[in-house]
């Protein structure tokens, strides 16, 4: 089996529940205390913190990561690959819940939830009101005529309401603000190549991240949208180019957040001609750092943008095909596409 990113994990997951539950919303990286929650997930009941292991990562911060999480959060879950699938119930408390994450032979990633949640012991709600932004916090303190706001920091807003609400009512309407909030709505639109399928993580008017496997939950196929315009002008693109037509994508994506080396890799790697492939010393090399050729694989194995962003053109020192998210087998095919039509 394939080890998994975060990245890959966090899409499968959400992915997951938003098929499963319906009405929800993801955050992620939020402050609590001294730690940060990888990901928050709001219904109409409860929130849910996630912590996510990948088989990359390490165990070592869970000690302390989990009493922040007990103080915000109704039900947690630690998220794992299958590395850590034994250990999971070693160094969790009862009443956490564990999912694992993992691809499967069809080159499918999918969620399975090893132990469900329990609720947590403590009660969370006055810590969860520190997640509202003051004009949510406003509107439930007038819609409940508690008085005036307009001299109330925040701090001073959320006691008012913790200390004259009752609980219930209060908790009601904190999920509630959270959940009418305006996030952007993500789709998720299956491509088919000769191969397999691949997913393209998009916003309707951007793609955010292209993953190559097809994220499924093991309840509900994923959506498909082929209504939207950007998913067509993929499929267009694509057909284009798994048929030796097109060498080139002109498809809009998200802006990168990563520092200037990555960004120069990247670029790197969109100067590689169609059909031709290059070194990973050759691309630190064109990137500015000579001898950085295992931080090139790193940042090609995390591309946010593989086959536009074409890393499948990069190769080891000795001409062999090297570690691909793809796969080699889906990198060789790739490249016996450009080879023949280039």
């Amino acid at each position: 089996m394939k080890e998994l990113y975060d990245k890959d994990m966090r899409e499968a997951l959400f992915s997951y529940f938003e098929d499963t539950l319906g009405k929800i919303r993801f955050l992620e990286e939020i402050t609590m205390g001294k730690s940060r929650a990888d990901a928050v997930m709001i219904t109409e009941n409860e929130m849910v913190g996630f912590e996510l292991k990948s088989d990359k990562d390490s165990l070592a911060r869970l000690g302390r990561q989990i009493p922040d999480y007990d103080r915000y959060y109704d039900r947690n879950y630690l998220v794992v690959g299958e590395h850590f699938e034994s250990k999971a119930y070693e160094v969790l408390p009862s009443h956490w819940g564990i999912i694992k994450v993992y691809e499967a032979k069809e080159n499918s990633i999918l969620v399975e939830i090893l132990r469900e949640s329990e609720c947590n012991p403590k009660n969370p709600l006055k810590k969860q009101l520190e997640f509202l932004w003051r004009n949510e916090l406003i509107n439930i303190v007038k819609a409940h005529k508690l008085g005036g706001v307009s001299a109330k920091n925040k701090h001073k807003l959320a006691e008012m309401l913790f200390f004259n609400m009752e609980e219930k009512e209060l908790k009601r309407c904190v999920l509630e603000e959270m959940l009418e909030r305006e996030y952007p709505k993500i789709y998720y639109y299956r491509y088919k190549t000769p191969d397999r399928n691949i997913t393209f993580i998009t916003d309707g008017y951007v793609i955010k991240q292209i993953v190559l496997a097809d994220i499924v939950s093991k309840k509900c196929d994923i959506r498909i949208n082929d209504e939207i315009l950007l998913h067509r002008e993929i499929k267009r693109q694509f057909d284009e180019y798994f048929s030796g037509k097109r060498k080139e994508f002109d498809l809009p994506m998200e802006k990168l957040r990563c520092n200037s080396f990555t960004r120069k890799v990247y670029e790197a790697l969109r100067n590689i001609p169609y059909g031709e492939t290059r070194t990973y010393g050759e691309i630190a090399k064109a990137a500015g750092r000579d001898k950085a050729y295992r931080a090139v694989g790193s940042i090609n194995h995390k591309n946010p943008f593989p086959i536009i962003v074409p890393c499948h053109r990069v190769i080891g020192a000795n001409g062999k095909l090297t570690g691909y998210a793809g796969g080699t087998e889906f990198k060789e095919m790739l490249l016996s596409i450009e080879r023949d039509n280039r």
